[in-house]
């Protein structure tokens, strides 16, 4: 018997609750689709698999400057951070609390929202949200994207 597995014996109409299959390591790079057009053949597309929650979640429009606290808290709240169900009701408190001690004046260059991000990851003992730091990678990846 292998360590992923586990095996029981189950009664007629019993789910198999004990079983567990080996996990399956996700896909990073690419992900072909087959789909099939009305005269029955079939086409490979290939999509991109997002890595940085923000860029799935936000176009790449809604990356403008100037960046603002307020602006920084909403694009915040619309990634799905991981420390969100840790914070639970105060996770929105703590949000905005974390925006507004990282961004007191708006910030008009890629400079400063580099620097923002250092400071970020420079004091993890006080900045908890995630979602921060995804949207603030979100704007130098585009930025250094606009670049090439």
């Amino acid at each position: 018997m292998s360590d992923n597995q586990i095996t029981s014996t189950k009664l007629d109409g019993e789910d198999d609750i004990f079983t567990v299959e080996p996990e399956k390591e996700a896909e990073t790079r690419e992900l072909v689709v087959l789909s099939s057009s009305p005269d029955g053949s079939t086409t490979h597309e290939a999509t991109y698999i997002w890595k940085n929650p923000a860029e799935k979640v936000l176009p790449p429009w809604e990356f403008s400057f100037p960046l603002t606290k307020e602006k920084l808290f909403k694009l915040s709240l619309s990634v799905n951070d991981p420390m969100r169900p840790f914070l639970g009701f105060f996770y929105e408190k703590q949000l905005r609390t974390e925006c507004e001690a990282l961004i007191r004046l708006p910030l008009f260059t890629v400079e400063e929202i580099y620097c923002a991000w250092s400071c970020r990851r420079a004091n993890p003992w006080f900045f908890r949200c995630c979602a921060i730091d995804y949207i603030l990678m979100a704007y130098l990846t585009q930025h250094q994207q606009s670049e090439e």
